[in-house]
């Protein structure tokens, strides 16, 4: 049988794992309901620098 402590450990981690989930989703949910408005506002692909889609190691960096 389970101790207390063990039901309590084991409950906090699916508790812990359920919130970074949830707080996962409610940040993606805010960026898809804002996406329409940044596209608004002309920020398009187009006008991007191109190193941005560019990926390299530089100097142990990685950019893109």
């Amino acid at each position: 049988m389970l101790r207390v402590e063990e039901f309590m450990e084991e409950r906090g981690f699916i508790l812990s794992t359920l919130t970074s989930l949830g707080i996962f989703f409610i940040v993606i949910g805010i960026i898809l309901a804002l996406l329409p408005t940044i596209l608004r506002l002309g920020l398009r692909v187009e006008k991007l620098h191109p190193l941005l889609f560019v990926g390299g190691k530089i100097d142990g960096i990685y950019i893109g």
